[in-house]
């Protein structure tokens, strides 16, 4: 066990698992494919990251302030079926058997919790709950959202090439390996160039090549407009066109991290599970693959085999 606080994304992987895993049914006929796919992506996450603490965030149902800034936040998004919100209780339910703690905050999603249990345990509230200087922090998704949290301490884990079976690690070195500038500017590259999974509208015209010339030449959205005097007309009259939706968007791509959530380092701490709870509760579902996958204590030894995420 090494001291990092592991985050996970909870509805980023439900909702993976829910669309990647065909049908499942409990013995009782509940459809389970969504529960079975995120304790997989759990168990492997564990094995892979062997962390000290862990804590899993959810959205809560309900508009979030992104809503009430944009009435078109993620409007264009299906809306999931009910059979996969009926899922989330027995998550939740089985989360608790393995005494792990899992926070929601009504008005908020995950990526704020996450952002917000960030900031907490780098404060000096945090520093004396068996934190020391190399403690880091891993979020466990499959959304790129939260690459603006990275830093010296924090990184993501995450599925490569869409698929969950082989997931990597990416640091402030993979961020600028992958889009040409530091996480710190991967709010003002949406704010430019939008999200369309989100439908958040960023500039009209400027695409990934623009934005990202953009922001290698002047850096962050407000140190470009004041250099809109420098920049190509073409490109400087859209800037200046969609001045307002860049604004709204950098307000929506932007993390919160003042969440009215805490931690409490000591009730995330990876505990001995009560294994036979969780067996039972993992029968009940008909999960016979994971129970085989179950480590006899959650203080996960480094040489336990570390099964695929999914």
């Amino acid at each position: 066990m090494n001291n990092t606080l592991m985050l996970i994304d909870g509805n980023a992987f439900v909702h993976r698992a829910f669309h990647a895993i065909p049908p499942l049914n409990a013995p009782d006929g509940k459809l389970v494919n969504a529960v079975y796919g995120f304790f997989s992506i759990f168990l492997s996450a564990l094995a892979s990251v062997h962390p000290k603490w862990v804590c899993v965030a959810f959205d809560e149902p309900g508009p979030t302030f992104r809503d009430t800034l944009y009435d078109a936040y993620k409007a264009t998004r299906q809306k999931a079926p009910q059979s996969l919100y009926d899922q989330f209780p027995l998550i939740k339910h089985l989360l608790d058997a393995f005494a792990i703690p899992h926070i929601g905050c009504k008005g908020y999603e995950a990526d704020d919790i996450i952002g917000t249990m960030c900031r907490i345990v780098k404060s000096e509230k945090y520093k004396n709950q068996n934190q020391n200087e190399n403690s880091k922090i891993i979020i466990v998704t499959g959304d790129n959202d939260v690459f603006q949290l990275i830093n010296d301490r924090v990184s993501v884990m995450t599925p490569s090439n869409g698929s969950l079976r082989e997931p990597m690690l990416i640091d402030s070195e993979g961020v600028v390996k992958k889009y040409g500038f530091g996480p710190e500017f991967m709010v003002d590259y949406k704010a430019l160039r939008g999200d369309a999974s989100d439908n958040i509208p960023g500039v009209a015209g400027v695409g990934e090549k623009t934005a990202t010339t953009l922001i290698q030449t002047y850096g962050h959205l407000d140190d470009i407009y004041a250099h809109c005097g420098d920049i190509a007309p073409a490109v400087a009259t859209k800037l200046v066109n969609g001045k307002k939706e860049a604004d709204l968007s950098l307000t929506l791509a932007t993390i919160a991290t003042d969440a009215p959530v805490t931690i409490d380092l000591e009730s995330a701490t990876l505990k001995d599970f009560d294994h036979p709870r969780v067996v039972k509760e993992l029968e009940k579902l008909g999960f016979k693959s994971l129970i085989k996958r179950l480590p006899t204590s959650t203080r996960i030894k480094q040489n336990h085999t570390q099964p695929s995420l999914l």
